[in-house]
């Protein structure tokens, strides 16, 4: 009787432990679909923000020729355009931030990560204005993006 009753707890103790094992590996495969729709959001988010401020620059005229004019000559604009301009670009770098850091905490897919950085490297490298702005914005971000930035700065020659 005994030795029947130790098979029968050991029976129950094996399937426990596959069970266990069963459960973890449900788990794992939740929580890589949470991180897969997380990532997917996250790049929803900032493309969508994106795309609005984009928006506004194609669809008004001014303000895609005040962009065009403070290429080469931000310090030769008006205060009201300049203020202008720094609150677009603080929006992109705001984007950018929040790009970088989910970039860091892998919620941003890399090759997002790649186009963001890589777009808005090229603002900071073409145009005055963007680093005119960053000087003056540069503060109010983290060390780490600050870092980025300033890399990406250097690199360049800027």
């Amino acid at each position: 009787m005994k030795s029947t009753l130790e098979k029968s707890a050991l029976i129950a103790e094996i399937i426990g432990a596959v069970a266990v094992i069963i459960s973890i590996i449900y788990l794992t495969y939740e929580v890589r679909q949470n991180t897969a729709a997380t990532r997917s959001l996250t790049h929803q988010e900032l493309f969508d923000s994106t795309l609005d401020l984009n928006q506004s620059i194609a669809t008004n005229p001014a303000l895609a020729d005040l962009l065009t004019r403070s290429k080469n000559n931000f310090s030769g604009l008006s205060e009201s355009e300049q203020t202008q301009l720094f609150m677009m670009f603080v929006n992109y770098f705001n984007m950018w931030d929040s790009a970088h850091s989910n970039h860091k905490k892998e919620l941003l897919d890399p090759d997002a990560w790649q186009v963001w950085d890589i777009g808005m490297t090229w603002y900071m490298t073409e145009y005055e204005s963007a680093r005119e702005v960053w000087k003056g914005a540069s503060q109010f971000y983290n060390s780490q993006f600050r870092e980025h930035v300033a890399n990406i700065l250097e690199k360049h020659g800027k």
